[in-house]
């Protein structure tokens, strides 16, 4: 069965154990366990009329040859988007819905996500990116090639000083945009605040020897928080603000990139070299 309210339609590669009950039956019990659970705990009522606007549906069901006690195949299926959050990051909401509780079945084997659609309602509410590649283009001045971005190595372990290093050395490659792992946020031995202004440095620095503008990316962490966190990531904020703050007079002060005529001179030096 489908919802006509608008919502997530996901298919899934399943495998589950026929003696746990049929595809359809383990399916549903997935689509209970990831909304609802399909029990009013306040009316001491299962299948409670009220919440099935808020319950994840099994709209389709293919089956593939049976294995032995295991079936399988693919299964599309409806998540309300209704039941979710419409403000903060709907994104990262959605993909718990999707995703977040299925291990607890019981009956199923397996169960991969092989594709997601969003509705249109949701897409309207999603702004994207602050420039995308255009406008990360515009920022970097080049439109004639790709560009070039690359995470730096080791992903942790380093101190601000180190990372800095290596900016400098990747861009004064031929970088365009030098990027934290995402495992990198804001340990001790490496603070957001110090790594974001020495990398904005240099950064700055690659850009007076090579005549082009350069980008170091710092990676926050906000998208791997949860509001359980909430208190944490005030002072990581903070000091966020901070390093945003200092990269931005760095910027504001630093002398404009080499001229053009410096910049062709350091790269037929380069392909001399």
């Amino acid at each position: 069965m489908s919802t006509s309210a608008p919502s997530l339609s996901v298919t899934f590669y399943f495998e589950t154990s026929r003696s746990a009950g049929t595809p359809e039956e383990i399916l549903t019990r997935m689509c209970h366990e990831q909304t609802t659970t399909g029990y009013d705990t306040l009316a001491g009522r299962a299948a409670a009329a009220r919440l099935v606007p808020f319950q994840a549906t099994v709209h389709r069901i293919r089956l593939l040859p049976s294995v032995g006690d295991v079936d399988s195949g693919y299964a599309e299926v409806d998540f309300p988007w209704e039941s979710m959050s419409h403000a903060g990051n709907p994104l990262e909401d959605a993909l718990t819905f999707v995703m977040g509780e299925s291990s607890h079945v019981k009956g199923m084997l397996k169960l991969r996500m092989v594709d997601l659609g969003f509705p249109p309602d949701m897409m309207r509410s999603l702004p994207g990116p602050r420039h995308g590649i255009p406008g990360v283009r515009k920022k970097l001045g080049v439109y004639h090639r790709p560009l070039l971005m690359g995470p730096m190595r080791p992903e942790v372990g380093l101190a601000p000083e180190e990372y800095a290093k290596i900016t400098f050395e990747a861009l004064t490659a031929g970088s365009d945009i030098v990027k934290d792992d995402e495992l990198l946020v804001d340990p001790p031995y490496c603070p957001i605040q110090k790594r974001a202004t020495l990398c904005a440095q240099a950064a700055r620095e690659a850009e007076q020897k090579t005549g082009e503008r350069k980008m170091a990316r710092t990676n926050d962490g906000i998208h791997m928080t949860i509001p359980g966190y909430i208190h944490a990531m005030r002072g990581l904020s903070d000091r966020i603000r901070g390093s945003v703050a200092a990269a931005r007079a760095l910027d504001a002060t630093a002398a404009p990139p080499v001229s053009q005529a410096a910049n062709e001179s350091h790269r037929a030096s380069t392909r001399a070299s």
